[in-house]
């Protein structure tokens, strides 16, 4: 038998450090709930005792999740809670209507400082629906997907032996640095210059279109989903194929035509688009060294100048695209140098981050741009939770507050979710929907392609 199957309590140290981008996500959330779901819905019945003893040995085998952020002293960290035993059981809700009793739950809060940084419910009708709900700081869509296949991997082994443990990971590197360390100190100075670049575009042309939000305080949070069905998802993948294009090239010039229908923009005025980037494609495994955050972002600017049509700006948006692609994608990084300041403490680094921030507005005001996230795809290979299978699965990303406005895509199978978290009381439902309907008809309007 060996170490990883023996029933000997792990050993895990009782403090870990925080990354840079766990404090970068904790200082924002003014702006949003940092909460990340992902949804899966099952053929049947999951063993709920083992499925249960899986999610506690999870939260050792990545140790961050089962700790709480503490913001005190020279420098936060994360800390092991000493009664996971207790709080990190997965709650089971018996429910007519799965789908609305998911949402209610995907509403509802988590206080990193409290924690865990994971929560679980199963909710169960005349089969099972399970919802994750992650915090930011600790991982981003890519972390969520590694734990899915950490959580069905140690399911699945219980089932064969009980007493299994599975290898604690204390010592995974969750930093960014692990994307750049293969990087020859050439391509490290074109990442200065993109970072150069990024901050440029992030801020020139002074202005931009934003989502008109009531400016309250964050209050009635809730989401709405709808999906792009598997034959309009045949459609997108034939016209990439014929065009050279790409599944997020056309959902990110959807997402403009939305945009621009939602707000009738003046022409000569910005279109200027929040995006990111799976920073993982840097690293030659493809996975990060644990559980954490290596998701890059940046602003792009959208001529709209003739664009009369989704197809000329699927065209527009892939041109741009391929800039980046062509050019260290996601790795600029220009907006939270001062992050990276070493002999600051916390507390210097947040008085100078918001120095920054307000001097920036005072070069170019305007209101933060409309961002669109895709989360990627679940793969089925993810997913083997054994027996039960999974018949869906869908990621969404945070709730925003005013004046932040976010769509989040996943895809799973042959279809695709977009989802928009919100506040009801800053935006009206029914325009949220509209926005997400009018994004189906413009997939609905490309042309089939023999």
């Amino acid at each position: 038998m060996t170490s990883a199957q023996t029933a000997s309590p792990p050993s895990i140290p009782l403090r870990f450090r925080a990354e840079k981008w766990d404090k970068i996500i904790y200082l924002g959330r003014a702006g949003h709930d940092s909460l990340l779901h992902c949804v899966l819905t099952f053929d049947g019945i999951i063993n709920e005792k083992r499925f249960d003893r899986a999610f506690r040995l999870s939260l050792d085998a990545e140790p961050v999740l089962g700790c709480h952020f503490v913001d005190k002293g020279r420098q936060p960290y994360w800390e092991r809670k000493k009664d996971l035993d207790k709080e990190s059981r997965v709650g089971i809700a018996t429910v007519n209507d799965a789908t609305q009793a998911v949402f209610a739950y995907m509403a509802e809060p988590i206080d990193p400082c409290t924690g865990p940084q994971i929560q679980a419910r199963l909710f169960r009708s005349e089969s099972d629906t399970l919802c994750l709900k992650i915090n930011h700081m600790a991982a981003d869509a890519g972390g969520v997907k590694e734990y899915i296949e950490l959580l069905s991997g140690i399911y699945r082994r219980l089932e064969k032996n009980s007493g299994y443990i599975p290898p604690v990971n204390s010592a995974g590197n969750r930093s960014r640095m692990q994307v750049i360390q293969s990087f020859s100190f050439r391509d490290k100075v074109k990442i200065v210059r993109r970072s150069f670049r990024d901050w440029k575009e992030a801020y020139f042309p002074v202005g931009n279109w934003s989502v008109p939000l009531q400016h309250v305080i964050p209050d009635q949070r809730t989401y709405i989903i709808r999906r792009i069905e598997p034959r309009y998802f045949l459609i997108i993948k034939q016209y990439c194929k014929k065009y050279g294009v790409t599944v997020n090239d056309i959902m990110l010039a959807a997402y403009t035509r939305s945009l621009y229908k939602m707000l009738q923009p003046l022409p000569k005025k910005t279109l200027r688009i929040i995006t990111t980037v799976d920073l993982r494609q840097h690293i030659l495994s493809g996975k990060g060294g644990a559980i954490c955050n290596l998701s890059g972002k940046f602003e792009m600017n959208i001529p709209l100048a003739g664009a009369s049509s989704l197809a000329e700006i699927i065209y527009t948006v892939h041109k741009k695209m391929m800039e980046r692609k062509n050019d260290c994608l996601g790795l600029g990084d220009s907006h939270h140098f001062i992050f990276n300041i070493g002999f600051l403490s916390f507390s210097q680094t947040r008085q100078l981050s918001e120095l920054w921030a307000g001097f920036m507005r005072r070069i170019s005001p305007k209101p933060p741009p409309p961002v669109f996230t895709n989360l990627g795809k679940i793969e089925e290979s993810r997913l083997d939770f054994g027996d039960i299978i999974v018949q869906d699965a869908f990621l969404t990303a945070l709730v925003t507050f005013p004046p932040l406005f976010l769509m989040s895509l996943s895809g799973f199978n042959d279809s695709l979710t977009m989802s928009i978290g919100f506040c009801e009381n800053a935006i009206q439902k029914k325009k949220v929907e509209q926005f997400l309907e009018n994004m189906q008809r413009e997939i609905a309007s490309l042309p089939s392609v023999p």
